[in-house]
């Protein structure tokens, strides 16, 4: 299934979860006018340390900034990078993969037996 939206478009940050039989699956995204693939990650990191019950945080989140464009954590770009080659105005699209229970074992079953749980 793929469903095209614009609804979520102006969300600074959106999750959905699923609650599988020995697990639960967390999917985020994060609008990148708002911050960088780096500095999520690291947020998502330290989210997921959290909720194991680590007693130290490998790494700290910078929160000392008044704005992300003078962060350490944001990608910076060369000045002969690229200038954007889009319509700035034009409508944004979205691809919604939608997998049944029975997929989502099966790649779960998968990739344990890749890794050797």
């Amino acid at each position: 299934m793929i469903k095209e939206t614009h609804q979520g478009e102006m969300h600074a940050h959106s999750s959905a979860d699923s609650e599988l039989a020995d697990d639960v699956f967390i999917g985020c995204a994060v609008n990148h006018s708002v911050t960088d693939g780096t500095s999520f990650g690291n947020f998502f990191n330290t989210f997921a340390e959290v909720s194991r019950g680590v007693n130290r945080i490998i790494r700290q989140l910078n929160f000392t900034r008044n704005s992300i464009l003078i962060s350490n954590d944001v990608l910076k770009l060369a000045a002969d990078f690229p200038k954007v080659t889009f319509v700035g105005d034009a409508p944004l699209r979205e691809m919604i993969f939608s997998f049944n229970r029975e997929s989502i074992l099966r790649l779960k079953a998968k990739m344990n037996k890749e890794i050797e749980f």
